[in-house]
């Protein structure tokens, strides 16, 4: 009887889930033998933890850090100074994981996470703290490269969306856990104690990895690897990563921070943004695999879906604040009910998504996952119409962060699954840069719509939703070309088509 599988795909190509439960032990991928032990997850969700950590102990700390140290000016400068020495940790990351392995590539970045947070815990001036806000980044990034790298390689594939999920649970309790007891910190102890608190999560997340990443060497590449692997080498060599990274950095330094242009005269200073915009997208372009920007079907889709949503998302939900605590009078506790409702439908869907992912595919989960978005963030307008509850934002945003668990998750494990061996550091740069760049991007858009684009907030805040929401087209678009739930994982096309079925 003719073979009915599909053919190898190439590095890259769609991918769909595949049933390694019933493949022989001998056949599975070698990463795919044995099971990685609890310590290893568990190390990989504080892992997720630490990072969390940075991001709501730094908004948390931000306003009594500043009063303090008398550096009001330099309030976003102590955001995006994180925000960008991690992608300078991502990328490095990403070359050294695929060249000497995830544990080596760990222990630096951990190192550079602690140094950074006992920095700032100490640092007597905020010249000081962003210097240390540095090394915090870097360190930041490189932690979110090796925990993708690690669930490629330490997993086996049938484990990879259930892992994923138990990452977004540890994100998860995070967010609901971490706000209220940083604010009692920094309200009844002192700011510095926050960045402290991360210090110990660091080391006990290293000493639950790092023994269990030790036998986890660089991955020599696959022969299906070197079929695509000569425009990926020459994308990363050293000198066109630093080229590309160098063009992110300072255009994205100039862009976040073009109110210190003001001096110049206006259309010098349009021209400079203009031509920092421009610079980072062509950075991006060289730094992401070749397609994202025209969601080819596999790896670049994944990776494009996935700064897609992330813009759609996180933009949406930078000022959903605004419309509850300026349009409808409500506090800030109200506020902080309906983020922890959405944290907890965020990682409840995860866990259906790992269950619906072999069912389903990735396509089709996707495009759920990207519906529920946009219901959610169309919803959005209805607060902005007099009279309506604000209680409404409670289902509407739980249902747009439920459907982020299924197109963030997805899209993580389609992205891995189309990942060839030797390169599973690279995808965790392009996974971790969508995360920046497309969140950066979304509040950015929102942003210029709200304080330039409308007299009223109410239409400041109608025209960012509606721009965002406009994501969702390319987004749906790029979900189709995941692919469904029966075609070959890249390592399965390593190894060859199967014989013929008698």
């Amino acid at each position: 009887m003719r073979d009915t599988r599909e053919p190898p795909l190439r590095c890259g190509g769609p991918v769909r889930q595949s049933d390694m439960l019933d493949a022989p032990e001998a056949e599975r991928p070698a990463a795919a033998v044995g099971s990685p032990t609890r310590r290893l997850t568990a190390g990989l969700m504080l892992g997720v933890g630490v990072h969390a950590m940075e991001g709501f102990s730094v908004y948390t700390a931000l306003p009594a850090l500043t009063t303090e140290l008398d550096a009001r000016p330099l309030y976003g400068a102590v955001i995006t100074t994180y925000m960008l020495a991690s992608l300078v940790g991502l990328v490095w990351a990403g070359v050294r994981t695929d060249v000497h392995g995830p544990s080596a590539t760990l222990r630096v970045g951990l190192a550079s996470v602690a140094l950074g947070l006992a920095g700032a815990t100490l640092a007597p001036t905020v010249e000081v703290l962003l210097a240390f806000r540095c090394f915090q980044g870097f360190g930041g990034g490189a932690l979110t490269t090796v925990i993708y790298a690690a669930v490629h390689q330490a997993y086996p594939r049938e484990r990879w969306a259930q892992t994923l999920a138990f990452l977004s649970l540890a994100w998860g309790v995070s967010a609901v856990a971490m706000p209220g007891l940083l604010g009692l910190i920094v309200d009844h102890l002192h700011w510095r104690l926050v960045f402290a608190l991360g210090l110990p999560v660091a080391g006990l997340a290293a000493l639950l990895i790092l023994p269990a990443l030790a036998q986890l060497a660089a991955q020599p590449a696959s022969v299906a690897a070197h079929a695509d692997r000569s425009e990926r080498a020459t994308r990363r060599s050293p000198r066109a990563l630093a080229l590309s990274l160098s063009a992110v950095v300072v255009g994205g330094a100039l862009v976040l921070h073009g109110t210190a242009l003001s001096s110049l005269p206006p259309v010098a200073t349009l021209l400079v943004l203009l031509g920092a915009a421009a610079a980072v997208l062509v950075g991006l372009v060289r730094l992401w695999p070749a397609g994202v920007l025209t969601l080819r079907a596999g790896l670049p889709a994944a990776v494009g879906v996935k700064a897609l949503a992330c813009a759609l998302f996180f933009g949406s939900e930078a000022h959903l604040p605004l419309a509850i605590t300026d349009v409808h009078q409500r506090g800030s506790t109200f506020v902080g009910f309906v983020l922890t409702a959405a944290a907890m439908a965020w990682s409840s869907a995860a866990f259906l998504q790992a269950r619906l992912l072999p069912r389903l595919g990735p396509a089709r989960v996707t495009v759920l996952g990207v519906v529920a978005i946009g219901l959610g963030v169309g919803g959005l307008l209805l607060l902005l119409v007099p009279g309506t509850s604000p209680y409404l934002a409670l289902p509407l945003w739980a249902l747009s962060s439920a459907g982020m668990g299924f197109v963030y998750n997805t899209t993580s494990d389609s992205a891995l699954a189309a990942t060839c061996e030797g390169d599973s550091g690279a995808t965790g740069t392009a996974l971790g840069i969508s995360d920046s760049v497309g969140a950066a991007f979304g509040a950015g858009l929102a942003s210029a719509l709200l304080n330039n684009a409308a007299p009223r907030l109410t239409e400041g805040l109608a025209h960012g939703w509606l721009a965002l929401l406009a994501l969702a087209l390319p987004m749906a678009l790029g979900a189709s070309r995941l692919g469904g739930p029966a075609t070959l994982t890249s390592r399965d096309a390593a190894a060859g088509p199967p014989g013929p079925t008698p």
